[in-house]
């Protein structure tokens, strides 16, 4: 032991002491854990080019992406001036007639 009492942590290989396992306090600045100003810093903290990154490779910002709301098709039942649709979403069987 170099100089140390039995009681004292081994600090220098990592054995002993339960302060190691402990998390420091969280500074007063730092938002709260998966709040969503939390998951916007992490995303800035990726390295540029990372497919969850909004930086591309060459550093530049990539463009938001789109909006989903305007890529849905409307449900069956909205379509309008669609009389010709199978009833209750079945689809017809040309052999059934």
């Amino acid at each position: 032991m170099h100089g140390r009492s039995p009681d004292e942590p081994d600090v220098a290989s990592g054995r002993g002491g339960t302060d190691r396992l402990r998390r420091p306090p969280a500074p007063a600045d730092r938002p709260r854990p998966w709040s969503a100003e939390d998951l916007r810093q992490r995303l800035e903290r990726l390295p540029r080019g990372h497919p969850s990154s909004p930086y591309d490779a060459d550093g530049s910002r990539k463009p938001p992406p789109p909006d989903l709301r305007a890529l849905e098709l409307p449900a069956p039942a909205q379509a309008s001036g669609d009389d010709a649709a199978p009833a209750a979403g079945r689809a017809e069987d040309p052999g059934e007639r």
